[in-house]
């Protein structure tokens, strides 16, 4: 994979990455089994309750791929990141959950790797991503599902990709969550896949995240 090529689909993934988080698939963070809890949960008591963001933790994964003269090229895009200067309130009350003036920022790398029929092709290249999320708002009906899920049935937060959008409210997605202490602790995970044509190439993109959210109890 010739040098501007390799970065056509570096700047591509890093436009693309999550773009359009609306229609990002999110799904339940799962156990090593790989199920999930079945409704008929009755912790809504223990939920309910305003919350300060603390802090959202996402590791980011985006491979593109395409054939070319019978060979295969794949480029992978990652990032890992934990935001800072956090601010802003969850309020969970009977069926409906509310972000409100939420914002952080993110300062971390985004590593980019290149493949030819899965033989690397090049070294690593490193970009730096910096990024202030603005305040948000949004608000979704909710029920839990088991012991340990939530279910958002507007979508509550996507985490934030490198394209620069940041955060916003996702498809209806759903979440494990815990506690510790006076943390409330939520985890989930999203893919998503697009085709793109690229130069008269046919290109597939699979977007993956996995995240962390924590926010803290007000006393």
């Amino acid at each position: 994979m010739n040098t501007y090529t390799r970065l056509l689909l570096t700047a591509v993934l890093s436009a693309t990455l999550f773009s359009c988080s609306k229609e990002m698939s999110v799904e339940p963070y799962r156990d090593n089994t790989g199920t999930t809890p079945t409704p008929g949960g009755n912790n809504d008591h223990k939920i309910y309750g305003v919350y300060d963001f603390v802090a959202m933790s996402a590791a980011t994964k985006s491979t593109s791929s395409y054939r070319e003269s019978g060979d295969l090229y794949t480029n992978i895009t990652t990032s890992k990141y934990t935001s800072f200067n956090n601010t802003g309130l969850l309020t969970i009350v009977p069926g409906k959950c509310t972000l409100s003036d939420l914002s952080y920022a993110i300062d971390t790398k985004v590593e980019n790797y290149s493949y030819i029929n899965g033989v690397a092709d090049g070294d690593m290249l490193e970009m730096p991503w910096q990024f202030n999320m603005p305040k948000m708002k949004s608000e979704s009906p909710f029920r839990l599902v088991g012991t340990d899920s939530i279910y958002f049935e507007k979508g509550l937060l996507t985490p934030a990709d490198n394209n620069t959008t940041g955060s916003v409210a996702s498809e209806p997605s759903g979440t494990r969550y815990s506690f510790s202490g006076d943390t409330l602790v939520m985890k989930g995970q999203g893919t998503k896949i697009t085709t793109n044509n690229m130069q008269g190439m046919t290109v597939t993109m699979k977007s993956e995240v996995t995240f962390i959210v924590k926010y803290r109890r007000k006393k």
